[in-house]
């Protein structure tokens, strides 16, 4: 009967694609919006968010990332502070950051801190919402963000960037670009080549005041007092470029991306700090080759090798956090080689896409006293990973019906040296540990209507994800955690399904999506006390995490842009242990809303935005001390368009954040700011 059914229904449906009057051939990539999306081969979750288009203000990875569907960022203060991502529920250390497919998220925590990471010289963001695509390294539960870099608008060009803003913050960026081509006539033969070149800095106190609660935050009020925030500045400076050259069908490129970054660590409220910091400095640098027509016009081949150097010192001189060796310093080198062919047989309807990678993490630690001499050497820690992800695209009447099963291979190998004074008792004989992962996905898309303003897609799928333990997990850190090397790694089945309706009209394009997803979670892993000083991490838990997102994003020409991004989402813990069964996993709201307004009027645009966070617990056990109820956040932002051109551009904008002043926090004891002004100033010429 289930056969019938399934027949009976793919047979009306190929029926009723095929009654369509057919308008797009090919594969494109349309954009709605400031998103782009490749309306053929890519499942519903996955976006692209142009920079260009981001309002004034939002000038960090964090801002950008919470403005999108089932995206949260948890915070840990203002302007420069610790902040992660979660996507769909997942946690911060399931979800993968890159940069130009290249890997930046560490092997010794998993977690990014997107603080870290500066947009000033990237032009795009791809945001992956459930596992991958067969287009990146590893493997993600929680999804996965990608970070391109800036190519410049147009052939040649130079743009000045400058913000200053509450508590003395200041940015700026400088970029040139320009384009070079041998042959006017730009034949498939001439020589042409092209770069990008982006500076930035910024500095800022980040000293705002919030209500200090003196270490009784429930049970007692009365001693509650307005305090200022201390030690929570920051300051960084980086440069990022690209070049890229080639003739024929070949193309040669290279990125750099250098930045670094020293801020105060300030501590909980009520225990703040005064000579605590950070120091980080991390360099990638990626090569690459594209080949369309390798020997045979059916055959592309990208490759791409990278190297990123990561240091991060921690200074704590007083003790203020800290006992013991007070200091330290790690080094994070990784490095490794791509190879994408990408085989198309339009006889067979298939597209092949093959992922093959080579990667390697080395990480070393010294410990060091409040003098900042070294103590202590920790062992170095190294991590081999093999991937072979396979995908293939199967496009029936004219890519109205496509198919997308693939296929994914990841082999770890982790070494840790034999030191039995130091090594976990677990690996003194040996030192290594070896984990394979093979998993696959499969997603289908159909273009149910197809039109020259407007196309409604399906999209549904499902994959199964692993997350491979951490260093830290594994290993542990001397005096904090223990490591567990008999970890089992966290296992994820993802599902989706989606209808999406887009406009290409130049009048008013915009977009309608609504997608459902679910993640089923096992053998999560947390950190349960070992000692009174020291914890060890466990597979003790699993999450049913499901619910609905979405969207509507529509601009009016250029008078009225609108879109509201709305998540309804369950996360619950599905542990065995009775007293957490059923209850919410910690900061996963159910409700989430971003919404925002915006109109031109002559060299105006005026514009509104307002976030909603529902209610969260911000612990495992859903106690009453630790609920915190939802709230409404503000913003609202004013520019002046002095010149708008083509290739010459001046505009002067004005932004406020948090327009009600509203005391907030996302993490129990550190505070994000109130109200926040800034002026901008974007200046091409």
């Amino acid at each position: 009967m289930f056969s019938r059914t399934v027949s009976a229904f793919f047979t009306f449906l190929a029926v009723f694609v095929f009654l369509q009057d057919t308008v797009l051939a090919e594969a494109e990539t349309v954009e709605v919006i400031g998103r782009k999306r490749n309306s053929e081969t890519t499942p519903s979750s996955v976006t692209e968010v142009d920079l260009t288009r981001v309002p004034p203000g939002n000038t960090s990875l964090a801002d950008v990332l919470e403005r999108e569907t089932s995206i949260r960022v948890k915070r840990y203060g203002g302007e420069g502070a610790q902040s992660s991502i979660s996507i769909r529920g997942s946690n911060p250390n399931q979800t993968n950051l890159y940069l130009d497919g290249i890997p930046l998220s560490n092997a010794f925590t998993g977690e990014s801190n997107l603080a870290d990471y500066d947009i000033s010289g990237m032009d795009r963001i791809q945001i992956f919402r459930s596992g991958q695509t067969g287009v990146l390294s590893g493997s993600a539960i929680g999804g996965s963000v990608n970070l391109l870099p800036d190519q410049g608008q147009g052939d040649n060009g130079k743009r000045l960037r400058l913000r200053a803003g509450s508590k003395k913050t200041i940015q700026a960026s400088a970029s040139i670009w320009d384009r070079f081509i041998a042959d006017e006539s730009e034949s498939a033969d001439a020589w042409r080549a092209r770069y990008s070149l982006t500076a930035h800095g910024g500095r800022s106190d980040q000293n705002y005041k919030f209500r200090n609660d003196n270490g009784t935050p429930i049970f007692n009020e009365l001693d509650d007092f307005d305090d200022r925030r201390r030690n929570a500045q920051y300051k960084q400076a980086g440069l990022t470029g690209t070049a890229s050259a080639g003739t024929g069908n070949t193309d040669f490129k290279i990125i750099d991306d250098l930045n670094y970054r020293m801020q105060g660590v300030p501590g909980p409220g009520n225990r703040q700090t005064e000579k605590t910091k950070r120091e980080i400095l991390r360099n990638t640098t990626g090569i690459g080759s594209d080949t369309k027509g390798l020997g045979f016009d059916w055959l592309r081949l990208e490759t791409r090798g990278y190297y990123t150097y990561y240091r991060e010192k921690f200074f704590d001189p007083r003790q203020e956090l800290s006992s013991g060796s007070t200091n330290s310093d790690g080094v994070l080198k990784t490095y490794g080689l791509h190879t994408m062919p990408t085989i198309v047989l339009p006889a067979l309807y298939q597209t092949f896409r093959v992922f093959l990678g080579e990667e390697r993490e080395e990480y070393h630690q010294e410990l060091k006293n409040r003098l900042d001499e070294r103590t202590n050497v920790i062992p170095g820690r190294f991590r081999n990973h093999t991937s072979i992800h396979v995908q293939d695209e199967i496009a029936f009447l004219s890519k109205r019906v496509i198919l997308l099963p693939s296929f994914v291979y990841e082999d770890y190998r982790d070494r840790f040296p034999d030191e039995r004074d130091r090594a976990p008792a677990e690996l003194e004989s040996s030192g290594k540990r070896r984990t394979v992962f093979r998993t696959g996905g499969f997603h289908t898309i159909l273009t149910l209507v197809r039109r020259d303003q407007a196309e409604i897609q399906l999209r549904a799928g499902g994959s199964d994800e692993r997350r491979i333990p951490t260093f830290l997990e594994l290993f542990g850190e001397r005096g904090s955690v223990v490591g567990n090397s008999r970890l089992r790694p966290e296992r994820s089945k993802n599902y989706e399904g989606g209808l999406a309706l887009l406009i290409h009209d130049s009048r008013m394009p915009g977009e309608i999506s609504i997608t459902a997803f679910r993640k089923d979670v096992k053998d999560m892993i947390l950190f349960v006390p070992n000692s009174q000083f020291s914890l060890r991490p466990e597979n003790v838990d699993a999450a049913r995490i499901s619910g609905v997102e979405g969207t509507i994003r529509f601009r009016l020409r250029e008078v009225m842009a609108f879109h509201v991004n709305y998540t309804y989402q369950l996360a619950i813990n599905e542990s065995d242990v009775s007293y957490l069964k059923g209850k919410y996993l910690p900061l996963r709201p159910v409700h989430d809303l971003h919404t925002g307004l915006a109109f031109n009027i002559k060299k105006f645009e005026l514009g509104a935005d307002g976030d909603y966070v529902g209610a969260v617990f911000r612990d495992r056990t859903n106690e009453y001390t630790a609920y915190q109820e939802g709230r409404w956040v503000y913003g609202a932002f004013l520019t002046f368009h002095a010149k708008k051109e083509k290739l010459s551009e001046l505009s002067i904008s004005l932004n406020v954040k948090n327009i009600l002043n509203k005391r907030l926090e996302d993490v129990i004891g550190y505070p994000l700011p109130g109200r926040t002004y800034s002026v901008s100033l974007n200046q091409r010429f």
